[in-house]
């Protein structure tokens, strides 16, 4: 069987080089023997040798059509078959925040060259909380705790493959393994824990008179114009009374979301509603007395947190109160 064998450049050389062929088996043109069976599952390899010709690209390969010197896809050369690694675009939460102890779903956007998804591994880890599933999407439940409040979540694929040989595996075939990784974030709050936190700190601040109003305010975000009312209704309470913090009380009542199902999950403004009892003295009249309401606090979520947002005192219902909160 007579076969042609061309050299192509893949860049035309500025001076046609001198080339010197190898046919690997002693003698050109290149003997084999044996059936036409065997002989179709040879493989031949006629190395080229080029003098004076730098900085470009030359191949051999049987050419059933003769050769060509243009330009040309290259042709195929024995070697090993490699895979692109797969590329995880991003790690979709859905939500970047989550309430202690809730699930949140994550799925991974993968970019693969080549590879079934499904033949892939995924290995899913947490600095906190645990995983169900496996593959590219899973389920992560967040610790019961919200400290830290950030938790970072990673994902590793792995591809394995079995190369076709070549190169400097000898011809032999080979276990290949490409990795990558993505990483997310996810914020964790406890969202009740949170509101009545900053509710009965702000309580506690404003009825210790021998702290600043600007101290007093100092969890209101700055985003809210209550800030500033609030800051200058404590100016005034300093001003006119004196509150007595051994005999005022103050009890949780309620926390209501701005959710359908008035959950915080996903709320982003709740209403924290105290019975709230002052014990104040004038300092116009040096009366004392008590002065009985509702005070309600709004927040806002910002920046993963629960910030105040204003501070009103609703006295009972049919009454009126001078008592500036």
């Amino acid at each position: 069987m007579n076969v042609n064998v061309c050299a192509q450049y893949f860049q035309r050389p500025r001076d046609p080089p001198t080339l010197s062929w190898d046919s690997g088996f002693g003698k050109w043109p290149p003997v084999r023997h044996g059936s036409p069976a065997e002989l179709e599952a040879m493989r031949y390899h006629f190395p080229v040798r080029a003098s004076r010709l730098s900085g470009f690209f030359l191949a051999a390969a049987l050419c059933s059509s003769g050769c060509r010197d243009e330009h040309a896809a290259a042709p195929s050369i024995p070697g090993a078959t490699t895979n692109k690694p797969p590329v995880v675009q991003s790690i979709v939460t859905g939500t970047n925040r989550a309430e202690v102890a809730t699930e949140i779903a994550l799925s991974a956007v993968l970019l693969d060259q080549g590879t079934n998804p499904s033949s892939l591994e995924y290995g899913w880890s947490a600095t906190g909380g645990t995983f169900s599933g496996t593959g590219p999407s899973v389920r992560w439940r967040a610790p019961v705790t919200a400290t830290p409040p950030a938790h970072e979540i990673s994902l590793t694929v792995v591809e394995r493959y079995t190369s076709s040989g070549g190169g400097s595996g000898g011809g032999r075939p080979q276990q290949i393994e490409n990795r990558t990784s993505a990483i997310a974030h996810v914020y964790v709050n406890n969202s009740p824990a949170e509101l009545g936190g900053l509710a009965f700190t702000f309580i506690d601040d404003f009825i210790h008179t021998e702290r600043t109003p600007a101290y007093a305010v100092r969890n209101f975000s700055d985003n809210c114009r209550g800030k500033a009312d609030e800051l200058g209704d404590v100016v005034r309470n300093r001003a006119e009374f004196v509150i007595d913090p051994t005999a005022s009380s103050f009890t949780l009542r309620s926390i209501t979301y701005n959710t359908p199902a008035n959950v915080p999950t996903q709320a982003t403004f709740a209403t924290v509603r105290l019975n709230c009892h002052f014990v104040s003295t004038s300092r116009v009249t040096g009366i004392t007395g008590p002065a009985d309401g509702i005070c309600r606090l709004t927040n806002v979520y910002e920046h993963f947190r629960w910030r105040l947002c204003e501070s009103l005192f609703d006295p009972p219902a049919g009454t009126t109160s001078s008592f500036i909160f």
